[in-house]
């Protein structure tokens, strides 16, 4: 490994491939442990001798089952094409124990320029991941190797990302009071929303920096069109392993000098279960960001279970009630009581409430109707680009 964040360090490009041998309890269970750890020994052997075709920098144990390999980017097909044949010709030279090799292959890239996660060691958890899709994907692969880029599970770059706006309205005099700022993927003709690469990029880190380039190109973007100068809000979102680094606080209000974007014009937007674990870093950072008159908003309110009480400790300017609470709140007494609470709960200590998820007007109707004009759904717009 210490080749790879050596290249890390130099920003050479270079990958780092982990490579699982599929089913090892087949093989201590036809050969005993004895037997296949010799067998795995075996393997290591040949797949280092078969290596010296090509220049890999590195190979080393990752752990009993796995061995990585780092290389050059350019050596990447030349690789695959090795790990094939090496397979192949391994089966055919151990065919009498009957136990057909497989390999699980997960790969990550590093190449200067795209998004990096904080911390290099961050890449091997980004090849882990990779590493586990490979497995999902050896149910339906029934071929010798099953490899799976980390590149495919997240964006490489920001060419390939788009700020998507949603507005929100106050019903009370029909007007827009602000934007919500949506990260989207363009991967090829599809949009891949939020939920289908974010988990990811939260368990690898680069949530970090493309959350502030989200941040920055909403911002910017607000400016350019001159909605700040009506008081339009922008809200963006902001995931717990931003605000875990240090440096968060100093990268948001240097983003709002670059941008001149005024601070009391932007809510950043928190999960409800953030709260609840705890963390001094982040507790310290909401702190710090509503001093700078930032609004601290809580997304998806409801569904961490948190209570009122907890949320009084926090300078929290903002609610947004989950679409769990306002989908059926024209028809279902229990969810209007919660709203009401929370309605009466944002008169008392001067917290603004949001209702989201709104997609009819019987919704819309029935909310107003118990006080909740701010509203954000598709009935009042879709995401859309600027």
């Amino acid at each position: 490994m210490d080749v790879f964040y050596e290249n890390i360090k130099k920003q050479t490009a270079c990958t780092l491939t982990l490579v699982e041998i599929n089913g090892i309890n087949n093989y201590v269970s036809a050969l005993g442990h004895e037997k296949a750890a010799r067998y795995l020994d075996t393997v290591w052997h040949w797949f280092a001798w078969s290596f010296q075709n090509i220049p890999v920098h590195e190979m080393f144990w990752y752990n009993v089952t796995t061995f990585a390999v780092v290389a050059s980017t350019e050596d990447t097909a030349a690789l695959d094409r090795l790990l094939n044949n090496a397979v192949n010709d391994f089966n055919a030279s151990t065919d009498g124990i009957g136990l057909a090799l497989k390999l699980n292959c997960g790969r990550t890239e590093y190449a200067p320029g795209s998004f990096l996660p904080p911390c290099p060691l961050d890449f091997t958890l980004q090849a882990k991941e990779a590493l586990k899709e490979a497995r999902k994907l050896r149910f339906w692969d029934r071929s010798s190797v099953c490899i799976c880029h980390h590149e495919n599970l997240h964006p490489k770059s920001t060419d390939e990302l788009f700020v998507a706006y949603q507005p929100q309205k106050n019903v009370a005099n029909n007007t827009i009071i602000g934007y919500e700022a949506l990260l989207r993927w363009k991967q090829g003709a599809n949009t891949v929303l939020p939920s289908g690469f974010v988990p990811q990029m939260e368990k690898t880190g680069t949530i970090v920096p493309i959350g502030l380039w989200v941040l920055e190109t909403a911002c910017a973007e607000v400016v350019s069109r001159h909605w700040a100068g009506d008081n339009v809000r922008l809200s963006v979102n902001v995931s717990a392993r931003q605000l875990m680094e240090n440096s968060f606080l100093d990268d948001v209000l240097k983003i709002l000098r670059r941008t001149n974007f005024q601070p009391n014009l932007l809510t950043l937007e928190l999960t409800e279960s953030l709260l609840m674990e705890g963390n001094q870093q982040a507790e310290a950072h909401i702190k710090a960001l509503a001093s700078h008159g930032i609004c601290i908003s809580l997304d998806d309110f409801g569904t961490g279970f948190s209570s009122l009480k907890r949320l009084a400790e926090y300078p929290i300017g903002e609610i947004k009630i989950d679409k769990t609470f306002t989908r059926n709140v024209h028809k279902n007494h229990t969810a209007r009581g919660i709203i009401k609470t929370l309605l009466a709960f944002g008169l008392i200590y001067s917290t603004k409430i949001v209702a989201e998820g709104i997609e009819s007007p019987e919704q819309s109707k029935a909310l107003a109707q118990l006080g909740a004009t701010i509203q954000q759904g598709w009935l009042h717009g879709k995401p859309q680009k600027l």
